[in-house]
């Protein structure tokens, strides 16, 4: 802009080799189209701490919110951005995602809730306040001759006391006594 060029630094905590390495793969991305990027590799407390106190540029943050879409609150709300000591780091704000967010929460009806989390991230992909790289999926490995309670997506071991192996698929290991 004006002949400038952009330029900015990149926080990445030091204790993440996925996040250092997604670093430089964007740095170099940046570098193709002329701007340059500052990786600033800090150990995590001090990357925490300048996020909290929003003093960067940009970061390479992961959010591990709850299951429910209105985890959305936690982290882009207008009223994230204006709490301090909230996770809006990058202090965006928008009424009509609120309002639509809102609205998709009190909704009773699925339908009308998914229509209204969808105009919802229609004005965040909109209005970028960020760059979503990546949503890793969960995975978790069971053998079948376990029987498991319902599983949450958000803590997949809080029906953990209701696991049982039936005794007509158990094996010697499955029967020593407690």
């Amino acid at each position: 802009r004006n002949g400038q060029n952009l330029t900015f630094t990149l926080l990445v905590p030091a204790s993440s080799q996925n996040r250092i390495n997604m670093g430089v793969l964007l740095q170099e991305q940046f570098r193709k189209i002329g701007v340059r990027v500052t990786i600033d590799q800090m150990e995590y407390a001090t990357f925490a701490s300048r996020q909290q106190s929003r003093d960067f540029d940009a970061a390479l943050g992961t959010f591990h919110l709850g299951s429910s879409p209105g985890a959305l609150r936690e982290t882009w709300s207008g009223s994230a951005a204006r709490d301090r000591s909230g996770l809006n780091y990058g202090g965006w704000a928008s009424s009509s995602f609120d309002a639509y967010t809102d609205s998709a929460i009190s909704a009773m009806d699925p339908e009308v809730s998914r229509r209204y989390y969808n105009s919802a991230y229609r004005i965040a992909i909109a209005e970028a306040p960020a760059i979503w790289l990546y949503e890793p999926r969960m995975v978790i490995g069971i053998h079948r001759r376990v029987t498991t309670g319902p599983m949450r997506p958000d803590a997949w071991w809080s029906s953990l006391a209701d696991w049982y192996i039936s005794p007509t698929v158990q094996i010697a290991r499955d029967r020593i006594s407690r």
